[in-house]
């Protein structure tokens, strides 16, 4: 059971690392941003000496990428709670979503994905999630 909590701690700590790291690439997206909002404000040259790019061109670059930012970061905010629930040994079911979530997360939320799924479906382990002592 102790090494169980371990695991399970060493775990939180790694979500909380690919929640970084989550969060961090889902800011790349902001150049798309940016290039929308110049195409919309006219800020953007012609080039070649032709015609500006069309409006259309600015709301596709901000729309799109400002969804990818919020996607990015709401999945860095899913996996900072799996992280949080794991250190707790609260809400099973969730951990095991976002585990499975995860593992199309190549190549680091894949080993973390299929590391979680592995601990959290051992009887030990799922017993402290509902909060009964394991039976020795």
């Amino acid at each position: 059971m102790d090494e169980d909590l371990k695991r399970l701690g060493l775990l939180s700590k790694l979500h909380y690392v690919l929640g970084g790291l989550i969060a961090l690439f889902s800011c790349f997206p902001l150049v798309h941003v940016a290039l929308g909002i110049a195409v919309l404000m006219g800020k953007l040259p012609a080039s070649g000496g032709g015609t500006p790019p069309p409006v259309f061109v600015g709301w596709l670059f901000l729309l799109v990428g400002s969804f990818i930012i919020l996607l990015g970061w709401g999945t860095a905010f899913c996996v900072f709670l799996a992280g949080r629930k794991l250190a707790r040994c609260k809400n099973w079911t969730f951990c095991i979503a976002v585990a499975a979530v995860q593992i199309m997360m190549v190549p680091l939320g894949t080993l973390l994905g299929i590391f979680t799924i592995v601990t959290l479906i051992k009887e030990p382990v799922k017993q402290m999630f509902t909060g009964k002592a394991p039976s020795v």
